[in-house]
């Protein structure tokens, strides 16, 4: 069965700390998603890939009107697969990677600046965000899965 998916991803902290909305049907989720090894170093990681190995790298937490969700592994991996995919793909944008560079400069600027004028100065992150619409076809397994009331997706063919 074939549906929009929406997603957007606001970056907390560049390459470890994202999070954003997913809607599928009719059902919309704030998600937080916490790198346990930065994104930079992640192909020459070693780690296991048991289902909790993966768990501890890509820590999800979903919740459907504030209400945290248990995720079973199947229902994990779901969520996981949108998420995760769609963080790499935003922090290796050039976009992205030039923002955060820049990023990088000014801070360096403002606190020597600071050290200089012993100032007390708040400095303002600007914020890094991408909102998507994908569609795709999702496995009748799935959707059952998605229809379930914990998540109640309402997906209907």
């Amino acid at each position: 069965m074939q549906f929009d998916i929406h997603i957007s991803i606001v970056q907390v902290r560049d390459g470890l700390e994202y999070e954003g909305t997913v809607e599928v049907g009719k059902a919309s989720f704030d998600y937080s998603l916490e790198f346990a090894i930065p994104i930079p170093e992640l192909d020459s990681s070693r780690y296991e890939e048991s289902t909790a190995e993966i768990r501890n790298t890509f820590k999800i937490t979903l919740k459907k009107e504030k209400v945290f969700i248990d995720l079973l592994d199947d229902e994990f991996f779901f969520f996981a697969q949108l998420i995760v995919e769609y963080a790499l793909r935003f922090y290796n944008l050039p976009q992205t990677r030039d923002l955060n560079k820049k990023l990088r400069g000014v801070m360096k600027n403002a606190e020597a600046k600071l050290a200089l004028q012993r100032a007390t100065v708040i400095l303002q992150e600007p914020i890094l965000r991408m909102n998507s619409n994908v569609f795709c076809t999702i496995p009748i397994e799935i959707c059952y899965m998605l229809n379930k009331v914990k998540f109640d997706c309402s997906l209907t063919s």
